[in-house]
């Protein structure tokens, strides 16, 4: 009876040490398979550009995608964009009246208020496209008189 005793605890230990294997094993290729998906970002973006694609065709219908069919598993899309922000209507309306008061000022002051930074840009902006025209226009005109000069023979 003894050596069988023994004998069933060394297959014991022998059975939990190859338990123990198999689950290191099993962890390691976890983390092997995590440092592959971690030094691959390329399949991440590539995912997200796909999403992105899709959901910008579900959008692109006439119906703003209400009635296009989705996929399992597919997330609902979201409307992006800027949103209106409107004042309580209810509640402390001194700030409505500030902002208004503050308008009507401004409308009917005598004074003007220029941003001689601004309007000097916009100045040299108007000059810079007139200048592109008048050049645009020489080429235009040089062109013209060359195909109109051909040689007779």
């Amino acid at each position: 009876k003894q050596w069988y005793q023994r004998r069933v605890a060394i297959t014991a230990g022998i059975a939990e040490r190859e338990d123990k294997k198999k689950e290191k094993s099993a962890k390691n290729e976890l983390q092997r398979l995590q440092n592959i998906a971690r030094a691959n970002p390329q399949t991440k973006a590539r995912s997200e550009e796909l999403s992105q694609t899709v959901k910008q065709a579900h959008l692109a219908t006439a119906s703003l995608g209400r009635f296009t069919d989705t996929v399992a598993n597919e997330k609902k899309a979201k409307a992006k964009g800027k949103h209106q922000k409107f004042a309580p209507v209810t509640g402390n309306t001194t700030a409505e009246k500030d902002q208004s008061l503050k308008l009507i000022n401004k409308i009917t002051s005598k004074t003007v208020t220029v941003d001689k930074a601004k309007a000097a840009d916009m100045e040299l902006g108007n000059v810079a496209k007139r200048k592109r025209k008048d050049d645009d226009m020489k080429k235009e005109k040089s062109t013209d008189c060359d195909s109109a000069l051909i040689p007779l023979l």
